[in-house]
């Protein structure tokens, strides 16, 4: 799964930890993190370093990816972050694996509205799909229909550790 260590998927990851110790006399689920490092905020060092505390703490194995950022003249600093993450995703999911990614109700209706407003059209409308094929596997989208106050929420009720990146707040970017 990916982890930034942003709530959403440190409850997305918490979330898929309780779900396989319900599981555990069943079978087994795997799991493992992926966290991607951008190298774009002086804080990056610090949330790798607590993805991989949070996964000893849940018994999570947390890889930590280092990737390089594109940058230019002409160039879309967020366009070119999310390229080379999802090119390390696809790089580190293995045949037959899920990618399960902790885009939620928010990050939808954002989406929707960012892509109507480039002039999508119908395919615009679609949004993010639950489920797609990503790389050899799949990319899952399993909390599409959880609003972020709700993920906030479950977090501080379960007082796990979160980062916030301060570029989510910067409205220079969409």
């Amino acid at each position: 799964m990916a982890l930034s260590g942003g709530p959403d998927s440190v409850a997305l990851l918490a979330g898929l930890v309780a779900l396989r110790r319900g599981a555990a006399r069943r079978r087994a689920l795997p799991l493992r993190a992926l966290h991607i490092h951008h190298h774009l905020q002086p804080e990056a060092d610090a949330w790798a370093r607590g993805c991989r505390r949070l996964g000893r703490a849940l018994g999570v194995p947390v890889g930590v990816h280092h990737v390089e950022v594109r940058r230019g003249k002409g160039l879309s600093l967020e366009a070119e972050a999310r390229r080379a993450r999802r090119d390390a995703f696809t790089a580190a999911l293995r045949p037959g694996e899920a990618l399960l990614t902790a885009h939620h109700l928010d990050d939808q209706i954002e989406t929707l509205l960012l892509m109507l407003m480039r002039g999508a059209g119908v395919d615009g409308l679609a949004a993010m799909p639950a489920a797609a094929r990503f790389g050899g596997g799949w990319m899952l989208r399993p909390l599409l229909g959880v609003t972020r106050d709700d993920i906030e929420a479950y977090v501080a009720r379960r007082r796990l550790p979160t980062v916030v990146d301060p570029s989510n707040a910067d409205e220079r970017f969409d």
